[in-house]
């Protein structure tokens, strides 16, 4: 099974803000543009298919959506190498691709569904933000975008690169790539619990500028209201977003808040091969969604409509269903949300779970 139809339309209108009748007909389109993509099932031989499920992005303000919806298909990538093989066949080389934790996220809008709009990929042993690879970063930014002035990149990862005051806290986490749009984003890991100030405010000057500015003030609010809570959980991971295009590094900040732990066993076990490790790790998925939850709605990053939803999310009948994260990205146009959640397959079958964060049971996308 390539993509799971039967599941998905089963389950779409129970939870209708997040999967409708259109989201359907929109993840057909784009299937019947890629057979290439879609020619071999999950489960069969040399398939490239991660999962027979499907993924989704939806942009909010104020409770309303302001995007159109983009839906994501999960796909194998040899790992261990320094080159990454683009959706056209262009092969990226750079030295951090040998740290990829071999799947790949293609990010269709249904619109144009020929072509993927973002490649997603994952860095797994936590690749140091140093010298060496803040130049191969840029170098990869410039390959991308065109835009062979990377000095505002440099600096802004620079300022994390904390080699000298024994700190070295910070690694590469999460890439977005875009040929579509001549862009990338990038998502920093940080071992350390504490935010130190200077790093704050380093980062907001190199990223929004002056501090007069709508960006500085709308990002440093942010800033401000994400509290303590998910810094210190061990539940739940926060990784901070910029994004470099072909006019350079753009005046916005972004956190991505998820779980630490995903809510199923993984692929090839069951809760009760295990079950006390099992019960203590969907503990902390449930702790950390609802630290995201409550912080949301305190914060008005999601409107009380929305967040019903999304609280039973996994309770669809007929799909694994799982919460994926919540992105705020703060710009001088104020705050925007974006919801990322998905499906893995059909409820009772053998699915993959999806991308491994730490620990045993940590999947996440």
């Amino acid at each position: 099974m390539t993509v799971d139809f039967d599941s998905i339309s089963k389950d779409a209108n129970r939870h209708p803000k997040l999967v409708n009748g259109t989201d359907v007909s929109n993840i057909r389109s784009i299937v019947d543009a890629n057979p290439a993509l879609f020619q071999l099932g999950w489960d069969q031989p040399n398939t490239k298919r991660r999962d027979s499920g499907v993924y989704f992005k939806k942009s909010i303000k104020a409770g309303v959506e302001v995007d159109k919806a983009k839906y994501a298909f999960l796909f194998f990538v040899p790992t261990g190498i320094p080159q990454y093989t683009l959706f056209d066949g262009t092969v990226l080389d750079c030295t951090l691709f040998k740290y990829l934790d071999g799947t790949k996220a293609l990010w269709f809008d249904a619109d144009d569904p020929s072509t993927p709009e973002w490649e997603l990929v994952h860095f797994e042993d936590e690749p140091p933000v140093l010298k060496p690879s803040i130049d191969a970063l840029c170098q990869l930014a410039s390959t991308v975008t065109g835009n062979t002035n990377t000095q505002a990149l440099r600096e802004y990862l620079e300022i994390l690169d904390n080699i000298e005051t024994d700190r070295h806290d910070w690694s590469f986490g999460t890439l977005w790539i875009s040929t579509k749009l001549k862009s990338i984003k990038l998502g920093l890991n940080k071992n350390e619990e504490a935010w130190v100030s200077s790093e704050v405010e380093g980062i907001l000057d190199k990223v929004c500028g002056s501090k007069n500015s709508h960006a500085y003030k709308n990002s440093q609010q942010m800033f401000n209201t994400l509290g303590i809570t998910q810094v210190e959980s061990p539940n739940s991971i926060l990784t901070p977003y910029v994004e470099f295009d072909a006019d350079g590094l753009k005046k916005e900040f972004s956190f991505e808040m998820g779980t630490s732990y995903n809510y199923y066993a993984p692929h090839g076990t069951q809760p009760m091969d295990d079950f006390p490790v099992f019960n203590s790790y969907q503990s902390s998925y449930n702790d950390g969604k609802g630290i995201i939850i409550n912080d949301s709605r305190d914060y008005s990053w999601i409107s009380d409509d929305w967040i019903e939803q999304l609280e039973v999310w996994e309770q669809c009948e007929n799909i694994k269903a799982t919460f994926g994260d919540v992105v705020v990205k703060a710009s001088k146009d104020g705050l925007t949300t974006e919801l990322l959640y998905g499906f893995s397959g059909a409820k009772n079958g053998q699915q993959p779970t999806i991308f491994k964060r730490q620990g045993d049971l940590n999947y996440s996308y």
